[in-house]
């Protein structure tokens, strides 16, 4: 097999995993997984402009914004416009998104985050470096992230975060990958 017959298999069973995880947690909750990734990451951060939001997410303003209508038309989460600057919309989490965590499975397959949390730490942090440098590469501009690869961000990978990766010896510049909305 050539390398990029191996690349794209790799890439192809990523995805399929993760398409597969989407439509369970579509299934159990009304939500794909990056729309409960918007709960997850307004949770963590609170309100956010949708900007900042979008950033987060590495995911472009016009994804985001689909998906924002979307969470607000269910009552998950409300935008209001900033008050010195209206052009402005900061997003933040209702008592129904925060109760719709709360019943939400985890955003990963339990299985597969067993088995990425039983890795050495060491393992762990390449692991997801791999995968970032891979949404990097396949990234339609460079410094760009692609809004199409499976989610796999810092709260889904054992709580490692960009503080640990610049850690490392050769850090890899770290942005959230995440799965466009099936």
């Amino acid at each position: 097999m050539t390398d990029s017959e191996e690349f794209l298999t790799a890439l192809r069973r990523i995805t399929h995993a993760a398409d597969l995880q989407s439509k369970r947690l579509l299934k159990q909750t009304g939500l794909t997984a990056p729309q409960l990734l918007i709960l997850h990451v307004l949770q963590r951060n609170g309100a956010l402009s949708a900007g900042a939001l979008a950033r987060e997410m590495a995911l472009s303003q016009a994804t985001i914004t689909s998906m924002l209508v979307r969470l607000e038309a269910a009552g998950f989460v409300r935008r209001d416009r900033g008050r010195s600057d209206r052009r402005l919309v900061y997003v933040s989490l209702t008592p129904a998104g925060q109760r719709k965590l709360l019943s939400a499975p985890e955003l990963m397959n339990a299985d597969y985050m067993q088995r990425f949390r039983a890795m050495a730490d060491w393992e762990r942090t390449m692991v997801l470096s791999a995968l970032q440098r891979v949404a990097a590469i396949m990234a339609p501009e460079p410094g760009m992230v692609p809004d199409t690869v499976p989610a796999l961000g810092p709260a889904a990978a054992g709580d490692i975060t960009a503080t640990d990766l610049t850690r490392l010896e050769n850090p890899i510049l770290v942005s959230q990958v995440n799965m466009d909305e099936a």
